[in-house]
């Protein structure tokens, strides 16, 4: 008898770490329950699950990728009493077998975010080797794995999603990137900016290859600077990438975001909030309800609608990072 929340987290989305590790979806790699084998242990050979739907191992969702590349369906006694789709359905018009990739390249930061929570977890992840610094792999290495990956799951398309760690240090990352390209991946990125992504990225990757480019905007980062931050986000903008300005919600930042809203959609980039919604560096917000009066209010105004306090599944859990 079916009970409980069930998703289609290894059906048609998947997260592979830098590491090689897979699990079925990105919250189940921080829990040893999650782990269903390695890439390059397994040469490429991971079957994607034929049946669409599985139950979850933890009974609540609390990743905002998980939440919005699954589908999910709650029963009570073999009733299904709830569904969800895709949050963007149609990106998948016309693909017979697609598929969410979320791939960390690597584990490794330039950034030391206080509200970041791969700190904590590099280089002793729950088996104690999880989040290893440093992986020894080549794009080259990617690329064989990820082509016998795709052959054997028949897949015709999807979103790889690029994220990490800062994606854009990992050498030859752009190689990757124009393989998935190749198979009708459409790639979303996210970035902080912080390398030279025109020698990684630009002259590597063309426009046409992303659906997304998310420039993620820390203002408390020690190291950050807000000229050469912009300089690289406008670059984008100008040469055609799809780029969006992400600030993290942090208490100490969200207030400036009326006035980063407007720079940079005067200059034809979109601008949005993702609110900080757990525990980090001892502040913690249940919900965005939790935040005082003023910054919620400036939170609904920048957050879109699908990273709100909307998710059903999260037992009062959420986490709104990817």
């Amino acid at each position: 008898m079916k009970n409980g929340l069930f998703c289609s987290a290894g059906f048609n989305y998947l997260n592979v770490g830098a590491e090689g590790n897979i699990s079925l979806c990105n919250i189940l790699g921080y829990n040893p329950v999650g782990f269903a084998g390695n890439i390059f242990g397994l040469d490429g050979q991971f079957k994607l699950r034929d049946d669409e739907y599985i139950r979850c191992p933890v009974q609540a969702c609390q990743s905002g990728c998980d939440r919005q590349w699954t589908r999910k369906k709650v029963y009570e006694n073999d009733q299904e009493v709830d569904f969800q789709p895709l949050a963007f359905e149609d990106q998948y018009r016309g693909l017979k077998r697609p598929a969410f990739i979320m791939w960390g390249p690597t584990w490794v930061c330039s950034y030391h975010c206080k509200y970041c929570t791969l700190p904590d977890v590099l280089d002793s992840g729950p088996d104690g080797k999880n989040f290893p610094a440093k992986t020894g792999k080549t794009a080259e290495d990617w690329i064989r794995v990820f082509e016998k990956f795709i052959a054997l799951n028949g897949l015709d398309g999807g979103i790889l999603s690029v994220s990490g760690g800062e994606p854009t240090s990992f050498p030859g990352v752009g190689q990757v990137l124009n393989f998935w390209h190749q198979h009708n991946f459409k790639i979303g990125m996210v970035s902080n900016m912080a390398t030279d992504i025109y020698k990684t990225i630009v002259k590597e990757v063309p426009p046409q290859a992303f659906s997304a480019w998310n420039a993620s905007l820390h203002l408390l980062e020690r190291t950050f600077d807000m000229n050469i931050f912009k300089a690289k986000v406008l670059m984008l903008k100008a040469l055609g990438y799809p780029v969006t300005v992400t600030l993290v919600g942090h208490p100490n930042q969200v207030m400036l975001a009326p006035e980063l809203h407007e720079y940079f959609i005067k200059h034809g980039v979109g601008f949005t909030i993702i609110p900080m919604v757990g525990e980090f560096d001892g502040v913690g917000f249940k919900s965005i309800s939790d935040y005082p009066p003023p910054m919620q209010e400036v939170i609904h105004r920048f957050t879109q609608a699908h990273n709100l306090d909307d998710n059903r599944f999260s037992k009062g859990k959420r986490l709104t990072a990817a």
